[in-house]
């Protein structure tokens, strides 16, 4: 229910409607304020700031708990939500409660940032800061390893992510790989990426599937240049590696967001605004998407979200989104348009599943479409400032909700 609606129904009947012929139907008008009451309420904690969420009947809760965007990307299980709550600390709350369960700090210095995320692997959830990786009980929040990488790189850039019971994440500056077992904290292997051993850069979070693990770097070089790679998840030998020809010499061709595999195949986006397809075995490439038509910006960021049933969103800061199938390159349904750049200019990949397909706006929003059609399901919005943002990193799918954090608090939205 909006607000204007809640507004409506709770309006009490003036003197001269409480006399008039309308009386009754005022009256009747007043009990249904009473019997909508909870649903206002609900609407209601959509608003902050003094401004109405777009679509607040989509908000189920808001714990307003203020996570640092460097470590925006949040794991939820059946009955808790866990989230940093400072570059030092992370937190798990009740789903049903909201209430905080525990809290767990680290011994970094105050001057360190977190991991991109964390994630639940091998009955821990893994954190991390900086510069080290951490273990813990997630019922409990009792710390139970910490790891520091063997061959360095900061850790702040990045997220974990979980394959098997064991844990993979890259790093900056220095371009590495990892492998932690998730129940131990035991290294298993770590290997060096980029093109020369001093080579600067970063690894983005990588993607694992069916036993091999695909990333991609960004090189500090002018113009930008990287490359993707994928490894055998057990040992961490190289299994393939693929470079792009840029569009111009003097053009960027790098990555611009982490790659996503689907249906057997590694769509890696380049921020001249192509996204490959390559064969996640081989990395023969398959095909390729062209940029928008008259994308309006120097790099093209497009944002990637896999979906069920090998269909991947692709967003653009242009305005349009994609569908394509993730076998053959085809586009299977277009939506937004360059007139409606600041709704749709989808560059943050949210989630998905064969239902449905969300993304993270420029700004912020959230964006819900049907993964087979194309058809805008709903959109959560908040304000139109500068540097105002609801949401800023990849969420998490339930059966009833999309999770995710935002700048003034973690969101449940209602998928339905």
């Amino acid at each position: 229910m909006s607000r204007g609606a809640c507004e409506a129904l709770g309006r009490r009947p003036t003197w001269r409607e409480r006399r008039g012929p309308r009386a009754v139907r005022q009256r009747l008008r007043l009990l249904a304020s009473v019997l909508f009451l909870t649903a206002c309420r609900d609407a209601i904690t959509a608003i902050s700031g003094g401004r109405t969420v777009e679509g607040s009947d989509r908000v189920a809760w808001r714990l307003p708990v203020i996570s640092p965007p460097s470590g925006g990307r949040l794991a939820v299980d059946s009955t808790r939500v866990y989230v940093y709550t400072s570059a030092l600390t992370m937190a798990a709350y009740s789903l049903r409660t909201r209430a905080e369960l525990w809290s767990l700090g680290t011994n970094e210095t105050n001057f360190d940032r977190p991991m991109g995320g964390l994630v639940l692997c091998g009955g821990r959830i893994v954190f991390g800061t900086y510069r080290a990786v951490y273990g813990a009980t997630p019922a409990t929040g009792e710390r139970n390893w910490r790891s520091v990488p063997s061959l360095g790189g900061s850790l702040h850039v990045g997220a974990p992510v979980c394959a098997e019971g064991v844990v993979f994440f890259g790093t900056y500056v220095s371009q590495r790989l990892y492998a932690v077992d998730a129940a131990s904290g035991r290294e298993l292997w770590g290997i060096r990426l980029g093109s020369a051993p001093s080579a600067n850069g970063l690894v983005f979070t990588p993607s694992v599937s069916d036993g091999v693990v695909v990333t991609c770097t960004r090189q500090f070089t002018e113009p930008r240049t990287g490359t993707v790679l994928a490894v055998d998840a057990r040992s961490g030998q190289a299994l393939w590696q693929y470079t792009w020809v840029p569009l111009a010499p003097i053009r960027d061709a790098s990555c611009a967001r982490p790659v996503v595999v689907s249906a057997g195949v590694v769509l890696a986006a380049v921020d001249d605004g192509r996204v490959f397809g390559l064969d996640l075995r081989t990395g023969q490439l398959r095909w390729t998407l062209p940029p928008v038509a008259g994308y309006l910006t120097p790099a093209e960021e497009r944002g990637l979200t896999a979906g069920g049933g090998g269909v991947a969103l692709v967003g653009s800061l242009s305005g349009v989104v994609q569908a394509v199938d993730t076998r053959t390159g085809t586009v299977l349904w277009t939506a937004g348009s360059r007139d409606d750049v600041t709704a749709t200019n989808i560059i943050d990949p949210g989630a998905g599943d064969a239902e449905q397909m969300i993304g993270i706006n420029q700004s912020g929003y959230a964006l819900a479409f049907e993964t087979r059609t194309g058809r805008r399901l709903w959109t959560v919005e908040r304000g139109k400032e500068a540097n105002e943002r609801i949401l800023f990193a990849p969420g998490v799918l339930t059966p009833d909700l999309f999770i995710a954090v935002g700048s003034d608090g973690i969101y449940g939205i209602r998928r339905r």
